[in-house]
C-alpha cells in the first residue's frame, strides 16, 4: 500500500476513535415535577445528581421537552442570575431538584404545557460558557457577609422581593445566633404571610410546599439527609461550616456571631 494512503487511513481511524471517546453530558429523557410554590418546572433529579452527570454551574445547556419545545444555550447557575424574564436552569441551594424557570417570570409549567407525564432532556451545550457570570454573582453572598465584619450595625438585608435570598440569609444568621429550629422556621414563614398571605390555616398545601424550602436549606447547612429531625442537628455548627465553605475565616465568623449576640464593644 502506498505510504501516503496508509498514513491517511491511520489518521482517519485515529480521528474516528477519538470522536467516539467523547461522551455526551445529558440527563437523557427524564420526568418533570411541578414546583408547587411558583409553578415552574423541576427536572426530576437532585442538584447533586444533576451535577454528578457532568454539569457544572456556569455551563450552557440545551433543553428539549417531549412535546417538541426546544431551547438552546440556556445558562445553568446556582442562583437566579439571568436578566428578568429570561430562561435559566437553576440549582439553588436547598431546592430539592434542578429547576427550569424564568427569572421573575410567569410559570414555566403552564407556559410549556407540562403534565405529570411530560418528559425533558437537558444536554450540555458548552462547558463553562457562563462561568464568569456564575463566579461574579455567587461571590456577592459571601462578600456581603464578609462586609458585616468591616462595619458597625445595624445591617439591612434585602433582595428583590425580600423572601428567598433574604430569607435564607436571615435563616443563616439566626442559626449562628443559636435560634431554635422552630424559631427559624416561624421567622421564615412570616415573610410569606406578609407578602402572599400564605398561612397554615388559609392555604395549608402551599404552606407545606414553601416550608420545604427552609427545611431543605437547614439540611443543606448541616449536610444532613432530607427528613432528619431538625432538633437533632447542630444548626450553629452547620451555619459556621457553610460560611467557611463560602470563604469566610473563623475570625470573620466570630465577629458576625459577636454582633448577633450583642457582645461587641
Amino acid at each position: 500500500m502506498n505510504k501516503k494512503i496508509l498514513w491517511v487511513t491511520v489518521l482517519i481511524l485515529i480521528a474516528s476513535f477519538c470522536a467516539g471517546c467523547g461522551q455526551t453530558v445529558t440527563t437523557g429523557e427524564i420526568g418533570v415535577v411541578k414546583d408547587e410554590e411558583f409553578g415552574d418546572v423541576y427536572v426530576d433529579l437532585t442538584i447533586a445528581g444533576f451535577n454528578d452527570l457532568g454539569f457544572a454551574f456556569g455551563d450552557s445547556v440545551d433543553i428539549e421537552f417531549d412535546n417538541g419545545l426546544k431551547f438552546q444555550d440556556v445558562p445553568y447557575y446556582s442562583g437566579y442570575y439571568s436578566p428578568v424574564g429570561e430562561l435559566l436552569v437553576c440549582g439553588y441551594p436547598g431546592y430539592p431538584h434542578v429547576i427550569i424557570a424564568r427569572n421573575y417570570g410567569d410559570s414555566t409549567w403552564e407556559e410549556f404545557g407540562m403534565t405529570e407525564d411530560s418528559r425533558v432532556t437537558v444536554t450540555l451545550n458548552k462547558k463553562g460558557k457562563y462561568k464568569a457570570n456564575q463566579d461574579l454573582f455567587s461571590l456577592e453572598y459571601s462578600e456581603a457577609l464578609a462586609e458585616m465584619t468591616e462595619h458597625e450595625g445595624p445591617v439591612l438585608v434585602h433582595c428583590v422581593e425580600g423572601k428567598d435570598r433574604t430569607g435564607f440569609v436571615c435563616t443563616l444568621l439566626l442559626a449562628l445566633a443559636e435560634a431554635s429550629p422552630r424559631e427559624i422556621v416561624d421567622d421564615y414563614m412570616i415573610t410569606y404571610d406578609n407578602y402572599y398571605k400564605v398561612t397554615k390555616e388559609k392555604d395549608p398545601e402551599k404552606y407545606e410546599a414553601i416550608l420545604g424550602n427552609v427545611y431543605d436549606f437547614l439540611y443543606c447547612l448541616c449536610g444532613a439527609e432530607k427528613g432528619t429531625d431538625l432538633n437533632t442537628l447542630d444548626l450553629k455548627a452547620g451555619a459556621e461550616n457553610y460560611l467557611r465553605r463560602g470563604g469566610l475565616s473563623d475570625a470573620q465568623i466570630e465577629t458576625i456571631e459577636a454582633y448577633l449576640c450583642g457582645s461587641m464593644d
